[in-house]
């Protein structure tokens, strides 16, 4: 089975481009995949190896309406990565963030095709190689069927690519709406720590607020996280995590959560407008 795989290569420096590098080189290994470079439209950055699209229309500054590094749009990302995946007749597409160092382990557990979609939580580890800690509060890859995404593109929100939450908002979704499995115990993906710098980021707010909007979600990949590392600590065996994932990952909400949600929605939504105000 191929997998349409795919990664926005970006214009890194220094260290960044030397983990950059270090992913690519990683997915060039990899069997049963094609690779393909998502680009803007405009200066599009190419590597070897990579089948450059560049079909990115959407953006950061954009949506925001502000001044910026230039960061894709996950559900664009996603959807022209399911079309191309589809006209080429295969079922899954993935993503990844350009500083993961990929295993074929990772992507031969799609190989049975048993699930709609598989999501990857990462090994962090140091300049060394020496292996820090599983994070279990993100998720770094994506494997997902080309036609559910499709069908069901529009449960996610326009989050902006790089920035806080996405990927938490994005797995709980999945998780709540097909039969999906989050793969968090075993270093399938692995991630050189390092200092990130989204808290001065000019973006933060607006996936902030889209976060606000996807509060039930957010909640339930909370409530996720806190039970496993709960179960963990005790000594849960693999069975037991995967219970939890299928017991928690539910979506139900009564008319009165809905009308909560929605008021919620709206002093989020005021909020970020006075935000936008004052630093207009």
């Amino acid at each position: 089975m191929n997998i349409l795989l795919g990664i926005n290569i970006y214009d890194a420096k220094g260290e960044g481009r030397r983990r950059q590098e270090n992913c690519l080189k990683s997915l060039r290994a990899l069997e049963g995949v094609s690779l393909v470079n998502l680009q803007f439209e405009n200066d599009p950055i190419e590597a070897e190896g990579f089948d450059t699209v560049c079909e990115l229309k959407n953006d950061s500054r954009k949506v925001t309406g502000r001044k910026g590094p230039q960061k894709p749009i996950v559900p664009e990302i996603f959807t022209i990565l399911a079309r191309r995946a589809r006209r080429e007749g295969l079922r899954y597409f993935g993503f990844t963030n350009s500083d993961i160092i990929l295993s074929q382990a990772a992507i031969d557990r799609a190989a049975g095709g048993l699930k709609e979609a598989y999501i990857f939580s990462r090994m962090d580890y140091d300049k060394s190689g020496k292996e820090i800690e599983m994070l279990i509060w993100g998720t770094d890859f994506f494997i997902i069927d080309a036609q559910w995404w499709l069908d069901n593109s529009s449960r996610l929100r326009p989050y902006i690519f790089g920035e806080f939450c996405w990927d938490n908002i994005c797995t709980s979704i999945i998780l709540c709406h097909s039969n999906a499995i989050l793969l968090n115990r075993d270093p399938h993906i692995k991630h050189e720590r390092h200092d990130n710098n989204l808290t001065g980021s000019p973006f933060g707010w607006y996936n902030g607020l889209l976060a606000a909007l996807d509060r039930p979600y957010f909640s339930i990949w909370c409530r996720y996280c806190e039970l496993l590392n709960e179960r963990r600590a005790r000594g849960a065996s693999e069975e037991e995590e995967l219970a939890l994932q299928d017991s928690i990952f539910l979506w139900h909400q009564s008319y009165f959560e809905r009308l909560v949600q929605a008021l919620r929605g709206a002093k989020a939504r005021l909020r970020y407008a006075a935000y936008n105000f004052l630093r207009a």
